[in-house]
């Protein structure tokens, strides 16, 4: 059995890591409740506190944590190949396409058999594009993400770009119908089968654009800041973290303020495109902030665990809310309301935590992220901790 660690974990990435698992179980307690596309006239049973909850979540959380997690994946992808060149065991390109193969195995089988409001997919299609990247200068890298975030905003501002907001009524009927009573084989086959939107080349080019562009760019900012190693050492930049938390952080609570208050849908888009990532820095600066001071690192200290379980505890989070809210399980899909969502949401959260610290007393690591080393490196990496 090999150890594959090569170097000490930088800690205040994987409680960052943690800490967004947290914010994209709270956005996606949700769509578990509602579906994909039914959330958006979902019922609120307990009035007044569940639309408060809602706004809460659309404001403080839905599109600002999976930037978090896409920005972290690019970070680690500098940090795997820094890893792999340190050791010369490995041929990078290889490494890293063995990795995306099985995530992308991963996001198929997630997808279909479990949850169709899968990351996991799009983070490998969007992931392969790296190869062309990781090589290059940090100047390209924040040139090309940058240009593929301005066209991503452009796309939001086209005339049809609303359409994608906009579903068939048959599909939102259907997936409602299926996803609260019907039987496993019959969610399975609406993944497989359902057509939510109507076949139009046009909405299918912008759908495709907006939800990949973004992803890659933030992928490649990850790998940028990486490479200029602005994190690594926290204390360098303890003094410019909280005015930056709070230009970026009231920057997109503006953003994503302006559809409450307006009928235009392409600002719908645009609180996700551009609020949602604004509101995500403005949380990872005040997170590593807070990561930098001794006293509040030891509060911090158990989203570590959490970060470095995120796969195991990600893909646990589908497998346990599909089968409380889903017709073949305790069948409660569309009757909870937001505000009773966000309180699962906290205490099984709490659960991951404590059960994630405790795993991790005895194991190196998670038993799929210890499957995807093997993957990886080819190679049995160690896996009980040794006494």
């Amino acid at each position: 059995m090999t150890n594959l660690h090569h170097k000490p974990r930088l800690h205040h990435i994987d409680r960052l890591r943690g800490f967004s698992l947290f914010g994209i179980l709270a956005a996606n307690l949700l769509i578990f409740q509602y579906g994909l596309f039914g959330k958006e006239d979902m019922t609120y049973p307990l009035g007044f506190i569940d639309r408060l909850t809602g706004m809460f979540i659309g404001l403080f959380i839905e599109g600002s944590f999976y930037p978090i997690f896409a920005f972290l994946f690019g970070f680690s992808l500098i940090l795997l190949k820094d890893a792999v060149d340190s050791k010369q065991t490995h041929r990078f390109r290889w490494v890293f396409l063995r990795r995306m193969s099985l995530l992308l195995l991963f996001g198929i089988v997630h997808t279909f058999l479990v949850w169709d409001g899968d990351i996991l997919f799009s983070y490998a299609i969007c992931g392969f594009t790296l190869l062309l990247f990781y090589n290059r200068h940090p100047i390209i890298l924040i040139t090309t993400s940058l240009l593929l975030f301005s066209w991503t905003i452009l796309l939001t501002t086209n005339d049809a770009a609303p359409a994608m907001l906009h579903p068939t009524a048959d599909y939102v009927t259907q997936e409602n119908r299926i996803l609260s009573s019907g039987t496993y084989e019959e969610i399975v086959t609406l993944r497989l089968e359902g057509q939510p939107f109507e076949q139009n080349d046009e909405h299918m080019g912008l759908f495709f654009g907006i939800g990949t562009l973004p992803l890659i760019s933030l992928f490649l900012f990850g790998m940028y800041v990486a490479k200029k190693r602005w994190i690594h050492h926290l204390e360098r930049y303890q003094e410019k973290l909280i005015p930056l938390f709070i230009g970026t952080f009231l920057g997109g609570l503006v953003v994503k303020s302006v559809p409450f208050i307006t009928k235009d849908e392409r600002w719908i888009l645009l609180q996700d495109v551009v609020g949602g990532p604004l509101v995500a820095a403005g949380y990872v600066f005040l997170f590593l902030w807070l990561s930098s001071s001794q006293k509040a690192e030891k509060w911090l200290h158990p989203f570590a665990a959490v970060g470095q379980l995120s796969l195991t505890n990600y893909l646990t989070q589908s497998l346990v809310f599909t089968t409380i809210f889903y017709g073949y399980g305790l069948g409660l899909f569309g009757q909870l309301g937001p505000f009773i969502g966000f309180i699962l949401t906290i205490l099984f959260f709490a659960l991951q935590l404590a059960a994630s610290n405790w795993w991790l007393n005895y194991f190196t690591t998670g038993p799929v992220e210890w499957l995807w080393r093997v993957v990886t490196y080819l190679r049995f990496p160690t896996w009980v901790r040794k006494k």
